[in-house]
């Protein structure tokens, strides 16, 4: 059974919280944020909602830092009064394990967030220490342009899988694609988000060839390259410039310079 552990919600909050868990296989542990603040980190948790209405929640960069503290767990963020407390958590929000709320009155939103981050905690879980590390198989040249782990089973590409793959969230993804974050959080797999996602899977398709494993592929999207004035590729491709990455990986596996 997995442990949920909820800080600083109150009676009403907490009321709603459990509507949404109701039914889900987990075990719920509460605090409020100064008993939570001072106490040990647990590793054991599999998911947190942090409740951010309370007169007594942290300040944006302690909640920046939360994530970092447990970075194996799942993180939920419920909205306070004013949506700017969402906004100032940018960066934490680019985790493929961080989610928020803006309509804490949805039991079936918080539901449906919370079982994501659940089952994302359950398949790290139960993916092998070394998987990611270990060369990849390599593919038939004639599927080469091709990333099989971001399909689905209709054959489309799923963006809750690009997500993964890059390490952003669903939410800085659908931006990315023009999209609300609702509408590809319920249809990952649309027609209409095919062309798009078709680019992330042109790049990922490179840097997987180029650098053997899932974990190369996200240091390369992540660090600065002096060939994109020191930009973070990643910070390229969500800003709808991915075209100059793919261009620049397709030289460099062709053995052109870089």
């Amino acid at each position: 059974m997995s442990k949920v552990l909820i800080v600083g919600a109150g009676q009403r909050r907490s009321h709603l919280i459990d509507q949404g868990l109701e039914g889900a296989a987990v075990h719920i542990v509460r605090k409020q944020w100064l008993t939570f603040l001072h106490a040990r980190r647990s590793t054991s948790l599999a998911l947190v909602i942090y409740d951010l209405s309370g007169v007594d929640a942290p300040k944006t960069d302690v909640l920046l830092h939360l994530p970092e503290t447990m970075p194996g767990t799942g993180v939920l963020y419920l909205a306070g009064t004013n949506t700017s407390d969402i906004e100032s958590l940018h960066n934490a929000l680019q985790r493929p394990n961080v989610d928020f709320i803006l309509d804490t009155d949805n039991p079936r939103e918080l539901r449906l967030r919370a079982n994501r981050l659940l089952a994302q905690g359950e398949g790290r879980k139960n993916t092998p220490q070394n998987a990611d590390s270990a060369a990849l198989p390599p593919l038939h040249p004639a599927l080469r342009h091709t990333t099989p782990r971001l399909h689905a089973s209709n054959g489309r590409l799923d963006a809750r899988e690009v997500s993964a793959l890059y390490g952003v969230s669903l939410a800085a993804l659908a931006r990315s694609l023009g999209r609300s974050e609702q509408s590809v959080h319920k249809t990952p797999t649309s027609l209409a988000l095919q062309p798009a996602l078709s680019l992330y899977e042109r790049i990922a398709s490179l840097l997987l060839r180029l650098t053997g494993s899932e974990t190369g592929l996200r240091t390369w999207m992540q660090a600065s390259n002096p060939e994109l004035e020191n930009e973070m590729p990643m910070t390229l491709l969500l800003n709808g410039e991915g075209r100059v990455i793919a261009e620049l990986l397709e030289a460099v596996a062709c053995g052109e310079p870089s």
